[in-house]
């Protein structure tokens, strides 16, 4: 559809126009791992996206241990985990457009803390639901902020450049979090799972605070 839609649509390239080759993509980026802002955006999206990854990998397995091994649930849990970020998304991104990345990152943050470690501590199956819910709000409706303000940080022409940093910089820690988050449960038991998940949204709270906000035009 993309395709048939750009074919009608867009007036083709000319051949003269400058392209950014594999050179300009390597000097952009170095100019971006200099600047030590868009490493502090970077880390903090990978300890949010830690967050993400571990409820993604380990809701199922608690909810099965603890709740029912029936999958209908286990896949319910994560419904209603994605759908709940899917519907907040644009919500979220409107808001920070109009009050700043800022404000409405430290209360998704602040909402994620909180709802991530009671999830081990809640013995009702609806309210766990609940819990569910928000913690999808919280968690995935603010990657569309996190990116704004990452290409906030950069010039425009360095645009694809830091999406692709944040992106691997999100990448390399969320492949870690099977790992670990493996280690805790079998040692400690899956419950400090999501301890630990929480932790790390404190970790991005204490980063984001660092980063100093945009003046609006």
């Amino acid at each position: 559809i993309l395709l048939f839609f750009f074919a009608k649509a867009s007036p083709a390239m000319p051949k003269t126009a400058s392209t950014s080759g594999l050179r300009d993509y390597w000097v952009g980026l170095r100019q971006l791992m200099g600047n030590m802002e868009v490493w502090k955006v970077c880390v903090m999206a990978g300890f949010r996206g830690t967050g993400q990854s571990g409820l993604r990998t380990f809701l199922p397995l608690y909810v099965a241990a603890a709740y029912a091994s029936n999958p209908f649930w286990i896949a319910a849990s994560i419904t209603v985990l994605q759908m709940s970020g899917a519907v907040a998304t644009p919500f979220a991104g409107g808001l920070s457009d109009r009050f700043g990345r800022r404000p409405v990152l430290f209360i998704s943050f602040a909402i994620s803390i909180v709802v991530i470690a009671l999830i081990p501590l809640i013995k009702s199956l609806p309210f766990f639901v609940f819990l569910i819910g928000l913690a999808g709000v919280s968690t995935f409706a603010v990657r569309p902020v996190i990116q704004s303000w990452a290409m906030e940080k950069a010039s425009p022409r360095l645009g694809g450049s830091m999406v692709s940093l944040l992106f691997g910089t999100q990448s390399a820690f969320s492949m870690a979090v099977p790992v670990l988050g493996g280690l805790i449960a079998d040692a400690w038991g899956i419950e400090n799972v999501f301890y630990a998940l929480s932790a790390t949204v404190v970790i991005a709270v204490a980063i984001a605070v660092t980063i100093p906000e945009d003046k609006k035009s």
